[in-house]
């Protein structure tokens, strides 16, 4: 009786072991819909325009548009002009 519950839980220890060495992908990842982008932790839609990057002295951000999950930099504008920051 006590030699299988040892091997019970031998199979239990290996059964546990195998099930957490698989990675575990980001939430963002996960609820990410096919060729949209994630910007810090926040989910971009494809096609967007968005600023990133700004620098308040000078008024100025650099634009990136999200491209089937890909990030692709565009141009730099004036900040009244530019796009919504990425994410917000």
């Amino acid at each position: 009786m006590r030699l299988i519950s040892l091997w019970t839980m031998l199979l239990l220890t290996i059964a546990a072991a195998f099930v957490l060495s698989f990675p575990v992908a980001s939430s963002a990842a996960r609820m990410r819909p096919g060729g949209d982008c994630v910007f810090q932790r926040k989910i971009v839609a494809n096609g967007r325009w968005c600023s990133h990057h700004c620098d308040r002295a000078m008024a100025v951000c650099a634009q990136q548009s999200c491209y089937d999950g890909r990030w692709i930099t565009r141009i730099n504008c004036v900040e009244p002009l530019c796009a919504s920051r990425c994410g917000g």
